[in-house]
């Protein structure tokens, strides 16, 4: 009777799993229709695309801004992502931005459905757990669905650690594999600069091989394992820029102006009204009492360091920049998976490949019905994050305008990909690329904080494209030198009146 009730309780929990992980992967969908176009970074990533196209070649400093020249930020000019700006461009101009849309949801696909999946399946971990931890994963992963290069990151992170499992469970990485970190690295650093989470990866991995092999006695490597990491390195030295893109990626990721970037924010206040905060911080919450549970039973031997320093890195990173929750996520489901691996059960995941293709039509199919019912794929569209200047830039579009011009960061993502030819801008959201004492006295300038007018002269501004909010559009409108052009509840154009 106790055995029959059990099952019956099991089987509830199994049809419970079950129907969450349905609903997820529809909303999943959905999220990606929602989040997926709106914000104005496609805009650059399409326009650079645009231009390496038109003139056939890579360019040599920025082609976008005036300022980037006259205020070098002193590191060298490398188009890091130059192969996502290609393809982004070719499947937009060929098959319209639903393709887009289609790209971005097959990419996080892979890396929060089929690899995952894949990576579970390793271990003795049950189809009902396997699922609770994808759906909340899959929940955290709101957090960054945009199209951009950092897609293509998540694919090959998820790709890497599956290889390295396999390698761990194998006893050695084959040559096979070990090619395909090689190949993939190759991809990777002309795609994104998030190939550098690949190269931690390695090294952390292999790292804890040693430590776990010298303190608990696991197995030995052979030596294609350990020349994984060396192979990969040599990889990224593979792409149009050699060597200069190391020299550029301390510019992208050290910058002193990344506080003005939200993606960049660390735990603080406003976490707490970020829905994909809630399924991350419950992953934590799973892996610090397994984690508890593995000392307090003395499995330590059986798990390895490797599971409970991989969590507690992703909780360090989860909490450190809200852009990495989803990766975060990811990381601790894999060490959840691994800590319960460590305990005497049975592995009941036979049917867990069998969820990847069927999950992926439902994600694509939920896709397909929204972008065509509700939600229309459209290039930075509006939405709560940015609201598109479309009639100040058809304004511009009959009445260009010359001479040296102020610009919103944002909205200067949207005129490079709007006008052609454009405007050459003050500045977009690139800031890594751009002097960051220069975007400091641009930010005090648009507060019109201390030595504003200063900075108006030195920078020798003719025109402003700014949205009406800023306090320098309420002070050039009291200024007799400044012409209204056009203005709207999105921007503002004024002309400064050159008097003889």
């Amino acid at each position: 009777m106790l055995n029959s009730n059990q099952d019956n309780t099991d089987k509830s929990l199994w049809q419970i799993n079950f129907i969450l992980y349905l609903i997820t992967l529809i909303l999943f969908g959905v999220m990606i229709c929602r989040l997926c176009l709106c914000q104005q970074d496609i805009c650059y990533l399409l326009a650079l695309g645009r231009w390496i196209i038109d003139h056939g070649s890579l360019p040599l400093t920025d082609p976008f801004s005036w300022t980037y020249a006259l205020y070098p930020n002193g590191c060298p000019f490398v188009v890091h992502q130059w192969l996502t700006d290609i393809l982004f461009f070719v499947v937009e101009k060929a098959l319209k931005p639903t393709a887009l849309v289609m790209i971005t949801a097959i990419a996080l696909s892979f890396s929060n459905v089929i690899l995952p999946l894949k990576i579970l399946g390793n271990f003795r971990i049950r189809v009902g757990e396997c699922l609770s931890l994808l759906v909340l994963s899959m929940l955290s992963a709101e957090s960054h669905l945009q199209v951009r290069p950092e897609i293509f990151s998540y694919v090959f992170f998820a790709l890497y650690f599956f290889i390295l499992i396999k390698a761990d469970q194998n006893g050695n990485l084959s040559k096979k594999n070990l090619t395909i970190l090689f190949l993939g690295m190759v991809l990777w650093c002309n795609l994104h600069s998030g190939f550098l989470a690949g190269l931690m990866a390695v090294s952390f991995w292999l790292s804890l091989s040693i430590i776990d092999q010298a303190f608990f006695g696991k197995q030995k490597f052979g030596y294609s394992y350990f020349s994984s990491l060396p192979l990969c390195f040599i990889a990224t030295l593979i792409n149009p820029s050699g060597y200069k893109l190391w020299l550029y990626l301390p510019s992208l990721y050290l910058s002193p102006i990344s506080h003005y970037v939200s993606e960049w924010r660390h735990f603080d206040p406003y976490f707490l009204y970020y829905e994909p905060f809630y399924p991350l911080l419950i992953l934590m919450v799973i892996f610090v009492v397994l984690t508890y549970k593995t000392l307090q039973m003395g499995k330590l031997k059986d798990s390895g360091l490797k599971p409970i320093l991989l969590g507690l890195v992703a909780i360090f990173i989860g909490l450190s920049v809200s852009r990495f929750m989803n990766t975060a996520a990811f990381c601790l489901i894999i060490a959840i998976a691994m800590l319960l691996n460590s305990f005497e059960r049975e592995k009941q995941n036979n049917r867990l490949l069998s969820f990847a293709i069927p999950s992926t039509i439902i994600v694509i199919a939920t896709i397909i019905i929204v972008t065509d019912k509700l939600i229309p794929a459209k290039i930075a569209d509006n939405c709560a994050e940015f609201t598109a200047p479309a009639e100040g830039v058809n304004f511009l579009k009959n009445h260009p305008q010359e001479g040296r011009l102020l610009n919103d960061a944002q909205y200067g993502d949207f005129l490079q990909w709007s006008l052609q030819p454009c405007p050459k801008l003050f500045i977009d959201s690139r800031f890594d690329l751009y002097d960051p004492n220069m975007i400091d006295r641009y930010f005090k300038l648009l507060e019109c904080a201390s030595g504003w007018q200063k900075s108006l002269q030195t920078f020798e501004i003719d025109w402003v494209f700014l949205p009406p909010y800023f306090p320098l559009v309420t002070a050039l409108h009291k200024n007799g030198n400044w012409q209204v052009l056009y203005s709207d509840y999105t921007v503002v154009v004024m002309h400064k009146v050159h008097t003889p």
